[in-house]
């Protein structure tokens, strides 16, 4: 009698990882979100007004910068992690964007 091979996520999670990154960053930078926060963490009504969103459009997409380590949320505050202030909020010494 032949056994089932055992069958293992890991292709599937490398390949979602791999497209989740980029276009999170994407995403993300072309709504400015690091920008947003340069000053300091905001509250997500404060997050959309200075992007020109709605809080209510806002709140469940945040989850997801928040889940790939860019952004930190605590309830209704978002801000930037320290490498996402650095590196991609327009105006900080590092930024690499364009």
């Amino acid at each position: 009698m032949s056994s089932s091979p055992v069958l293992m996520p890991d292709l599937f999670y490398r390949t979602r990882n791999g497209i989740f990154a980029p276009c999170v960053l994407l995403a993300a930078g072309q709504l400015d979100l690091f920008t947003a926060l340069r000053d300091g963490p905001r509250t997500i009504a404060q997050l959309a007004a200075a992007i020109g969103a709605k809080p209510d459009n806002l709140r469940i997409p945040l989850n997801v910068p928040v889940l790939a380590g860019l952004l930190k949320r605590h309830g209704e505050t978002v801000a930037n992690r320290p490498e996402s202030q650095h590196f991609l909020a327009h105006g900080s010494p590092g930024y690499v964007g364009e």
